[in-house]
């Protein structure tokens, strides 16, 4: 007889309890999007300090063709190296060209694919 009269009570209990709204503000905080949002200001440092090292190394790089440029022109006329001599092999770029050119046709064609598939699935959804 208590057990019963306990459970009735703690029902009317609950039942008297208003029901939280749910939260409709997309701005609103939420504890998902703080991780999100710490994950991502963790991975965009990283990638910061990668790229200034990078750009160290790039620097540096300059620094020293400079540098032997300046050497270069100090040289007498007849054993100074022409300014070609300096660059990249011409078989070299030649390469980095086709493999760029290679990259961009295949990420055209994934593209255009994608493109393709989700014009189809508008199609669908529209002829319902």
């Amino acid at each position: 007889m208590q057990q019963t009269l306990l459970l009735k009570t703690l029902q009317f209990g609950i039942e008297t309890e208003p029901i939280p709204e749910d939260i409709e503000d997309s701005k609103a905080y939420s504890i998902e999007n703080a991780r999100r949002k710490r994950e991502h200001d963790k991975l965009m440092k990283e990638v910061e300090e990668i790229k200034a090292g990078k750009r160290e190394q790039i620097k540096a790089l300059r620094n020293q063709l400079q540098k032997l440029l300046q050497m270069n022109e100090e040289l007498p006329k007849h054993m100074q190296f022409k300014r070609t001599d300096f660059d990249l092999d011409s078989k070299i770029r030649a390469e980095i060209g086709k493999k760029t050119a290679n990259k961009i046709q295949r990420v055209e064609k994934e593209l255009a694919w994608e493109k393709e598939k989700h014009q189809l699935g508008l199609k669908k959804l529209q002829n319902r």
